[in-house]
């Protein structure tokens, strides 16, 4: 009889399982997080709350053992089962217990299905014993950290993985003795049992599952203490002078940082601790978690040569991490086709926070140089995103990352706030703010409270600027009367796809004459804008628009004003339109209106004269891109001699560390000549010494391999001392790593790069990146064509294994070195033979080889 009620209760059992799965809508439950399943659980779930523990093994090749019990109250009256999402073999449940019951479920396409009937219309408990995946916990013998950014929360532990449903979290971790532990919240227990370490930590205010965090390993901690707020920063670094020069600063960034925020929002700092870890190769500059920011340990320990515009990144990233405790973690975006959202208000502020921190550098230069070229490098390719783009299952979040939301999304922030002004706009977010703390909001949200407060047609304006790809394109020319005196610039509009869209903004318009200079500004919402003059007499050396840099779109300039341009560039006094103008001309350059030499050319002569650092720098870049990519080989070889007597001169005459240390950079990165190749060498070994220049570690590795790839006949004694000189293990480490890809031998570059191909050996995400260019670099472009098709043929494995900068990092890292017809006749063959390839993914091949398929056609006409 008991055998027989046994048996009944299993079927039963197993009857409400498949009940529950057999009418499921297929699209609750494909792999991933669907938008579908998404809104089904915003109406099911709320009050969530996770009790976590992970017990970490002593040795990384075993798994992290897991238990989670989930609180939440459940809306049974919509007869749906409960879904959660785990990405990992269903071994990897060990069991699900409802009041210390197990109960049957189903596991399919990496989700636990729990039927409906089997939980209370109200409060439930959830308990699931489990092994967590590795795959986000990025394990290292020494130390681990989590990054479950944007959809990998679900790799280590059952969840909820969408960043509206947002929990309270509380975490026990497990660690080897020696080891310690930092986690969002505060720590609040420690136990010692059998050699192992226990730490138990607060409960967390409610976050979304992608900024819970924790880090565990052997890490230094240093505090300071601010107005009664202790910070504590944890790092590895064991070189201590290097922590020792850059300590202060880091951490007066942060609280400097926090303070204007407080002010800015009206709001208190809203998580409990403001602690940050620098982590060796981390595979961002930063990532958010409340209460334990990641960073990149180079991004934050600057060299004691640091240039201006290391500095000023730094700032800028610490501001940008600081800032997304208000945007992004206390108010979030409601689906990650938003996630543009966190990162617009991220970087606005980061730039507004760090213009009194610097107070002699021009920060509308900054802001130029920091976002303008990035934002083009993406806008003016046919593989173009919008801000705001499509999101059908949170599987894909990782493809929307990228320039555009980085770095277009402030421009038109800024342009906001100018059609509004500053105060309206800071009211505005304010009641954003207040309005969605610690729960989720769209752009929308904030454009409705913005309409109520201004006349603008902000929702027109949002639709051209922030849901469409691309950006407009404006040729710009001058109306002569009957008298042929110039009578008016005229400023065409024109959409590059074709589809007839207007993009409304205010521009200002330079126009440089015989007797001085006139500026203009312009309203550019018609297909024609026209500027009036009324001196009919003048007659102009050019027109130059966007004279402020603050316009928007590829500016074509008529042939005539180039040539004034290119003549007058190094007599122009205001920093702001030299930058505006080299930014123009390269963007007239790579659209075949300027010649690549003659733009070489002036940009050196402009480069002699040039006193702002922030130019200097991006000067420098334009011209070792011209002197790569788009100068022919022999015509390389006859420049190299010039450019480098020039950047050497440079060096021992620049006045100030950071500067010497750019020219130095573009020194070492251009040598082609025996000469240089010796004094190279020289430097290598320690034989010559730059006055006021200290070269560094970091430094010496790179001289290093840039030796090696131009073949030297002891390269291999020269990268066998380089490894000698390094003392930090993971350093060595990563030197043996990045040496292959520098070997003068073939078939040690061959295996390098059939390696990559195991994901195991992608794990490195920064090293596989460096090493990529090294591989690629244009000394060695013609041998590693035969990499590109399979670099295309893993992509789709790339973007599923990978961190989510990682798919397009790959793709700038493997085409950075090329420019020849076989490199974009490889692109074309993936691209023909794979019609169906995934959009988000295409979009990425064409932004990171536009400048290949561009240098192909200039250096062949």
């Amino acid at each position: 009889m008991k055998k027989i009620n046994r048996l009944f209760v299993i079927f039963i059992l197993s009857s409400i399982v498949y009940s529950s799965c057999k009418d499921i809508n297929p699209k609750l439950i494909e792999p991933g997080v669907s938008k579908e399943l998404a809104t089904l659980r915003e109406k099911q779930l709320s009050d969530i709350k996770y009790f976590l523990s992970f017990s970490v093994p002593d040795s990384v090749n075993e798994k992290v053992q897991g238990h989670s019990i989930i609180e939440f109250n459940f809306n049974k009256e919509l007869n749906k089962p409960l879904i959660l999402d785990f990405r990992n073999p269903e071994t990897f449940v060990k069991s699900v217990k409802i009041d210390k019951k197990e109960i049957n479920y189903e596991f399919k396409n990496e989700h636990i299905i729990i039927n409906a009937k089997l939980l209370q219309n109200g409060k439930n408990k959830l308990e699931i014993e489990f092994v967590a995946g590795d795959r986000a916990l990025n394990r290292n013998t020494e130390y681990l950290y989590t990054l479950f950014v944007p959809d990998r929360a679900c790799t280590a532990f059952p969840s909820f993985d969408q960043p509206s449903l947002k929990a309270k979290f509380q975490t026990e971790i497990n660690v080897p003795g020696e080891w310690i532990s930092v986690a969002n919240s505060p720590l609040i227990d420690k136990k010692e049992e059998n050699s192992r370490s226990i730490y138990i930590f607060d409960e967390t205010e409610p976050i979304s599952t992608y900024i819970f965090s924790f880090v565990a390993g052997k890490f230094q901690s240093v505090s300071k203490t601010y107005d009664e707020r202790e910070i504590i920063m944890y790092h590895r670094e064991d070189d201590l002078d290097k922590v020792k020069n850059n300590t202060n600063k880091i951490f007066d960034l942060h609280y400097g940082s926090l303070k204007w925020l407080e002010e800015y929002t009206q709001i208190e700092y809203p998580f409990t601790k403001f602690d940050f870890v620098i982590i060796p190769s981390f595979q961002y500059s930063g990532m958010e978690h409340p209460g334990a920011i990641l960073y990149r340990d180079s991004r934050l320990f600057l060299e004691k040569n640091a240039t201006i515009r290391e500095k000023l990144n730094r700032a800028n990233l610490i501001a940008h991490e600081t800032a997304h405790m208000w945007f992004g973690d206390l108010v979030t975006m409601e689906w990650f086709s938003e996630v543009w959202l966190k990162e617009v208000f991220a970087n606005f502020m980061a730039g507004k926070i760090v213009n009194p921190q610097y107070p002699e550098v021009n920060h509308d230069l900054n802001f130029l140089i920091n976002h303008y070229p990035s934002s083009y490098s993406v806008d003016r390719t046919k593989g173009a995103n919008p801000i705001e783009q499509e999101l059908d299952n949170m599987k894909n979040a990782g493809t929307l990352y990228g320039s555009i939301i980085y770095h277009k999304a402030p421009i038109i922030m800024n342009q906001l706030e100018k059609i509004i002004g500053n105060d309206l706009l800071k009211e505005g977010i304010q009641e954003y703010l207040i309005q969605n703390m610690y729960g989720n909001a769209t752009w929308d949200d904030l454009i409705n409270i913005l309409d109520n407060k201004t006349d603008k047609d902000l929702k027109r304006w949002s639709h051209a600027w922030v849901y469409e790809p691309r950006m407009p394109h404006y040729n710009v020319q001058k109306a002569y009367n009957v008298n042929n005196k110039l009578e008016s610039i005229i400023i065409e509009q024109l959409d590059p796809a074709g589809k007839g869209r207007q993009w409304n903004q205010e521009i200002k318009v330079l126009l440089a004459h015989e007797k001085g200079t006139q500026e203009f500004q312009v309203e550019l919402k018609d297909t024609f804008s026209v500027v009036n003059l009324l001196k009919k007499e003048l007659i102009p050396e050019y027109v130059f628009p966007n004279s402020d840099g603050l316009g928007y779109g590829y500016f074509e300039i008529d042939s005539i004003s180039i040539i004034g341009i290119l003549n007058q560039l190094s007599e122009i006094k205001d920093p702001v339109l030299r930058c505006s103008m080299y930014i123009s001309l390269w963007e007239n350059m790579l659209n075949e209106n300027i010649n690549p030499s003659d733009l070489y050319k002036t940009f050196l002569e402009t480069l002699d004269s040039e006193n702002n650092a922030q130019n200097i720098n991006l000067l420098l870049g334009y011209v070792k891109s011209i002197y790569w990519k788009f100068t022919p080989n022999k015509q390389r070889d006859l420049l190299a001699k010039d450019l480098e007597s020039f950047l050497w001169e440079k060096v021992l005459r620049a006045g100030s560390a950071g500067l010497k240390s750019s020219f130095f950079n573009a020194y070492r990165s251009i040598i082609l000549t025996e000469n240089g190749i010796n004094n190279l060498y020289h430097l290598w070994k320690d034989k010559i010494e730059i006055s006021n220049l200290e070269l560094t570690e970091k430094d010496f590795t790179k001289i290093s391999f840039e030796l090696a790839l131009r073949n030297i006949p002891n390269t291999e004694s020269v990268l066998d001392k380089q490894y000698e000189r390094i003392k930090n293990t993971e350093k060595k480490d990563r030197f043996n790593f990045m040496r292959q890809a520098v070997s003068t031998q073939e078939k040690v570059r061959d295996n390098f790069f059939e390696k990559l191909k195991d994901e195991k050996n992608r794990e490195k995400e920064p090293w596989v990146i460096d090493a990529l260019y090294y591989l690629h670099h244009p000394l060695r472009s013609e041998g590693s064509v035969k990499y590109l098709r399979p670099s295309l043929d893993i992509l789709e494995e790339i973007q599923v294994t990978g961190d989510i900068f990682f798919p397009k990092r790959w793709l700038d890292a493997s085409f950075a070195g090329h420019n020849s017809v076989d490199a974009v006749t490889e692109v074309n063959l993936f691209l023909n033979e794979n019609p169906g390839y995934p959009d988000n993914l295409k979009n990425k091949i064409l932004q990171s080889t536009d400048l290949v398929f561009r240098a192909s056609i200039i250096n062949n006409e």
